[in-house]
């Protein structure tokens, strides 16, 4: 079961921590019987001030780590080919030069309030004893700075976020560059929404003579930066007074992150000011409050799977890129000195156009005539354009259109819903989204050389989608096509999304609730949380049972429920066999089976693209599809079900009955993110995680490397407006100390 922690904000002291002055302010900081901190103020700069000292008393391990990956120095730290990667990444990013461009931005009530934030973070370093792994590594404790907390911002923005999408637009330009007009017939059944029945002859020659570009694919292992991918979708509902039993809004939310990890990713926290209070969770390493709510509010997210990365093809000669019109123009090279641990100094060149694309190059060249004539790929991320005015102010708001008009600023593209006790619900869509010509698909990289195909502005955040207080008396929301909630929004700026199974289900369970007459209560709202039930094994199941072999290992599966517990024997046969029959259909787009299963089970594809096969796999129409091969479903479908399920099946997880497959008993261990490439004295477990990608109670875990991961619900929040308790759980609890 779930432990669930509840909080209620009334006038008690907790346990005393201490009053600490910082910037000539006093600030009292205690915590409550579940270790949550509690900050007393008198200012919203006393806030942000308690908050950052906080953050550095629980979390300043977590905090210089994010900071030293931020600023691409991970090698400094633990060198290592996967940590060399990274740096480059980020530094290819080029985080530091945008926050410094952002500076000069920003306003200065902004800067005032990153300032006492910074201030509260260094009374810490300055003046208490710092925790050993400070002492004992380069990990060094240097002053917190504004450029930091922006930096930390980006990051959070990029990793496993915006890193999902590259990849979902990575597998479509691998699959062109392989195949041939008949793969672009089969990208258009399987994506159609995304890729047009026929694509320009140039475009399809410019993808298919790339010199190199960065795959996704491999039959040896994931290419990309596996360990930033490791969000898996999150959900959120609200649900009108009218339709629950005090009357009053209710709201739940869970996001999914990484969770097999000490300390947790997010930090409680219960902020009073006088008669007023904000309790939820905060980002250690920047100021503000992410999700939680007042006595008047309530607000949280899911990602919002706005595609703010674009992929370009770059035509290089002697130098230059070409541009509309036949114009060439420089390319210019940015040095980057990457510091080893040892001593050694790694040189990372990096080459920009000056419209803002980054080439993605998988060679490494020293000055930009190195780089050979031929066509490449660029990227160019719409953080590029982010603006001081694009960072939203959260004080003080007393309903939900003061909310949703502050939350719509921020940058990170998100998928907001708000209640107030004045009965009002209401989603509101944010992120910095690029205004593109409409003309063009918005997932394939686009000649860069085309009229308007490379983007230079972004869309006003007033653009975003917004519902307000629709007739059904609830919104939910689980990373996938929200513009089905407005069917007059034309603003195409999703590109992928992650599936609509676990947004149907939260609509289903509410629904079916509020039309048999019955109230909505806390207690529902939990219990959808840990909900397992699969509409994706609705969907699919019947369409495999006829054409199962006849064996005990079929009947076993037909018996299943479409629950994942975690010793379903159900739930493990199925993944066993339609995630073979998925990596075959993906292989057979991408000329490589072996490769298309190991992209279908081992990487981000796992979790995004997954649900377009789903759609190819159900449809009648498309039995004959080239995504079967050589043969139809119903063969393909026979032949590996009678591999895997038959009575002559080999296959230990089947034979053995061993309930040992990762996707439905999935193993735990709760590992320091400090100490545990050195010893795993710290860590916790193993423990059983229950869950799937495509139910309310998402989990994933994945192994790669001979490293694994575990995805989970890393906050879980259910309030009430007509009180002030929240029930929250944070796996890895409040404090990286103790």
């Amino acid at each position: 079961g779930l432990l669930w922690v509840f909080f209620v904000v009334i006038d008690t002291p907790g346990d005393f921590w201490g009053r600490v002055t910082i910037e000539n302010s006093e600030v009292r900081l205690s915590r409550d019987a579940s270790g949550v901190v509690i900050i007393k103020g008198t200012t919203d700069k006393d806030f942000v001030r308690g908050l950052g000292y906080a953050h550095a008393h629980d979390r300043l391990v977590q905090m210089l780590l994010q900071r030293i990956v931020a600023r691409g120095q991970l090698s400094t730290l633990n060198p290592s080919p996967s940590s060399l990667e990274i740096d480059k990444l980020f530094r290819k990013l080029n985080l530091e030069g945008r926050t410094r461009a952002k500076l000069r931005e920003l306003s200065e009530e902004q800067q005032k309030l990153l300032e006492s934030y910074s201030a509260g973070v260094n009374e810490f370093i300055q003046t208490q004893w710092l925790p050993i792994e400070v002492k004992i590594s380069p990990l060094a404790a240097d002053p917190w700075t504004i450029e930091d907390s922006l930096s930390i911002v980006q990051l959070f923005a990029y990793v496993g976020l915006q890193t999902m999408q590259t990849d979902s637009e990575n597998f479509v330009l691998h699959a062109i560059n392989l195949g041939n007009n008949a793969t672009i017939s089969e990208l258009h059944r399987l994506f159609p929404d995304q890729v047009p029945p026929t694509l320009d002859e140039e475009m399809i020659q410019a993808i298919q003579s790339l010199r190199e570009f960065p795959q996704i694919v491999s039959k040896d292992k994931f290419l990309g930066v596996s360990m930033l991918s490791e969000q898996i979708g999150s959900n959120n509902w609200v649900v009108s007074g009218a339709h629950t039993e005090s009357g009053k809004p209710l709201q739940a939310n869970d996001p999914h992150l990484q969770v097999d990890r000490l300390p947790a990713i997010f930090y409680e926290f219960i902020y009073k000011q006088g008669e007023e209070f904000t309790s939820g969770v905060s980002a250690p390493g920047f100021p503000g409050v992410i999700m939680g709510r007042t006595q008047h509010i309530s607000f949280g997210l899911t990602y919002g799977v706005a595609d703010q990365v674009d992929y370009f093809i770059e035509d290089i000669k002697n130098g230059e890129v070409l541009r509309p019109e036949g114009k060439r123009v420089a390319i210019r090279h940015r040095m980057e000195d990457i510091h080893q641990k040892d001593g050694e100094t790694i040189h990372y060149s990096v080459f920009e156009t000056e419209d803002g694309c980054v080439l993605e190059l998988t060679n490494q060249y020293n000055v930009v005539t190195d780089i050979p004539d031929g066509k490449y790929v660029s990227s160019k991320w719409a953080w590029d354009h982010m603006t001081s005015n694009r960072l939203p102010d959260m004080g003080h708001k007393q309903n939900y259109r003061t909310v949703a008009d502050a939350l719509k600023l921020n940058p990170v593209s998100c998928n907001y819903l708000i209640a107030d006790t004045q009965g009002n619900i209401a989603y509101q869509q944010s992120g910095l989204v690029p205004k593109r010509n409409p003309k063009y698909p918005i997932m394939l990289p686009l000649p860069a050389w085309w009229e308007d195909a490379v983007w230079n502005t972004i869309r006003s955040a007033d653009d975003g989608l917004k519902v307000k207080n629709p007739e059904s008396g609830f919104i939910a929301t689980a990373n996938n096509d929200v513009t089905l909630l407005d069917s007059t929004f034309d603003i195409n700026c999703i590109s992928f999304h992650m599936g609509p199974y676990r947004a149907q289900r939260a609509n289903d369970i509410l629904r079916k609730q509020i039309e048999s007459g019955q109230k909505v209560n806390i207690e529902l709202m939990k219990e959808m949380q840990l909900d397992l039930y699969s509409l994706r094994a609705e969907r699919v199941l019947p369409q495999l049972l006829p054409l199962l072999p006849s064996s005990m290992y079929s009947l076993e599966l037909s018996n299943w429920d479409m629950n994942y517990y975690f010793d379903s024997r159900g739930a493990l046969l199925f993944e066993l066999l339609y995630g073979e029959i998925v990596g075959t259909m993906a292989g057979h787009l991408l000329r490589d089976v072996d490769a298309g299963k190991y992209v279908m089970q081992n990487t981000t594809m796992k979790r995004v693209i997954y649900h377009y096969f789903d759609d190819v796999f159900v449809d009648p129409t498309q039995k004959n599809s080239a995504l079967y091969g050589n043969e139809d479903r119903d063969a393909m479908v026979k032949r590996i079900a009678e591999q895997l399920l038959g009575a002559s099946s080999s296959v230990q997880w089947v034979v053995d009955r061993q309930h040992t497959y990762g996707s439905v008993l999935m193993p735990i261990t709760y590992k320091n993110i400090f100490w545990h490439d050195q010893t795993s004295i710290f860590d916790y477990g193993p423990y059983v995680q229950d869950g799937s990608p495509v139910v309310l109670m998402v989990g994933d875990y994945r192994e790669n490397e001979g490293k694994s991961w575990n995805s989970g619900a890393a906050w879980r929040y259910v309030t009430d407006l007509d009180n002030y308790i929240s029930y929250t759980s944070v796996p890895g609890g409040p404090s990286g100390n103790w």
